[in-house]
């Protein structure tokens, strides 16, 4: 599914079997799991062979999604909600119902989600995790989450985490019960005592481990199951999210400085887990695909042409920001969506890299409903960056053309009111080598 393309697809037998072929693709993404965790007993699997076996993961995720897209397939339930092929449960398991200790992996829609979900140098599918705590006497299911806007969270699993607009979502299981129980009361009790003292525990925007003055998102599942079983499992301790600091200089600009990181995505690949279940929204998991191109080209810029951003387009408002963060009055108008530890450096980063792929993704979905609305063929992953490749050529023409009227406009010393700005450049003036 990476190298196909949508002429090569065979669209009538898709739309005739697509349940079975996703159904089957399910199937063989679990079998995929037990052969790594048959490998993983006998000694580490070799980093080329994880790598395949992440690269498998994805395409067969990807082409199931696809399936779908071609049928378009309409959904509006919640998270886990629903019947195949939106939510499959694992054949080991006879119905869905959470569990204290449940482990969650989840990808958003925003262009953040997918920076988080490709910042290693292999590519992921999942920008957030989460664990599920489950109140003996309600019986009602907590997540337990780190958002980056303010920290550690607490909400009832149905009124939050099935409400924020995930396209698709895992959830993974301990087999070990009473270890699992333990590990969802810790990291309930963890967030709920700092909530409970007017201070949740920060975002830790370096995603280290063993920090706990700081916790990512993937840290609270990690963080709960360590001291619950007092050291002996560690999540994701074979496989984990390797970063290219010598070439992504997004990766330092956010605070990334560590080598490697258990990010949501490798928990997938945690051996010691069983997966449960799986639900997609597959009305909506096509528009991941094109941010996941985006986000995937603009990797691949920083780490083989030494690209990086610039952020001058945003640490103006970042200063703002950050000063208003800590403004009496203000701050509370804002806490919810300027997370009180963060750096004018990160908040410069993110935010010029969410405007650099809203303005590519605005030029790739007209061409994507466009292509859409003349041929009634999807575009796949390998168009999809073709697209952005002639997009990105299109786009600096432009940009030379602007720069070279600003320079001509300063060099006069006044601008000719009649003379008629050219266009700009609607991503690549955010990059810079």
């Amino acid at each position: 599914m990476e190298s196909i393309r949508s002429h090569e697809v065979d669209r009538e037998t898709i739309k005739t079997n697509y349940a079975s072929y996703i159904k089957k693709m399910f199937l063989a993404r679990l079998e995929l799991r037990e052969k790594l965790k048959q490998m993983s007993a006998q000694s580490r699997v070799k980093k080329a062979c994880e790598n395949e076996i992440r690269r498998s993961m994805r395409v067969l995720r990807y082409t199931e999604e696809y399936h779908a897209k071609v049928v378009d397939l309409k959904f509006n339930k919640d998270v886990f909600q629903g019947e195949e092929p939106f939510m499959l449960l694992n054949p080991k398991y006879k119905e869905f119902k959470l569990k204290s200790g449940d482990v969650l992996i989840s990808r958003g829609n925003a262009i953040v989600s997918a920076a988080i979900a490709r910042v290693g140098k292999v590519d992921g599918q999942f920008s957030h995790a989460a664990i599920i705590y489950v109140d003996e006497a309600s019986q009602i299911p907590y997540a337990v989450e780190a958002h980056i806007e303010i920290g550690t969270d607490v909400a009832a699993f149905a009124e939050k985490y099935a409400q924020d607009g995930k396209t698709r979502s895992v959830l993974f299981r301990h087999p070990n019960e009473e270890l699992a129980k333990k590990a969802g009361q810790i990291a309930y009790q963890t967030a709920t005592e700092a909530m409970q003292k007017g201070a949740r525990v920060p975002y830790d925007f370096s995603m280290t481990l063993d920090n706990e003055s700081e916790l990512f998102c993937s840290e609270i599942p990690y963080m709960a199951f360590k001291k619950a079983s007092a050291g002996s499992y560690i999540m994701g301790a074979q496989y984990r999210t390797e970063f290219d600091n010598a070439h992504n200089t997004f990766l330092k600009g956010i605070g990334i400085t560590n080598k490697s990181t258990l990010s949501p995505t490798d928990i997938e690949y945690d051996t010691q887990l069983e997966l449960v279940a799986e639900w997609r929204d597959l009305e909506e998991t096509h528009k991941t695909h094109r941010k996941d191109a985006v986000l995937t080209s603009f990797f691949n810029w920083f780490e083989k042409e030494n690209m990086s951003l610039r952020t001058d387009y945003s640490i103006g408002e970042a200063t703002i920001a950050y000063a208003a963060r800590r403004l009496p009055f203000i701050s509370e108008l804002v806490k919810d969506s300027v997370a009180p530890n963060v750096t004018i450096t990160t908040m410069a980063n993110m935010s010029t890299m969410d405007k650099a792929g809203t303005g590519l993704m605005d030029i790739l979905n007209k061409y994507y409903e466009d292509r859409l609305s003349d041929s009634n063929m999807d575009m796949t992953f390998i168009e999809l960056l073709e697209a952005i490749r002639d997009f990105r050529i299109k786009d600096e023409v432009v940009l030379k053309k602007y720069q070279k009227w600003v320079s001509s406009t300063r060099t006069s010393g006044s601008q000719n009111q009649s003379y008629v700005p050219p266009e700009e450049s609607s991503f690549m003036k955010y990059f810079k080598k």
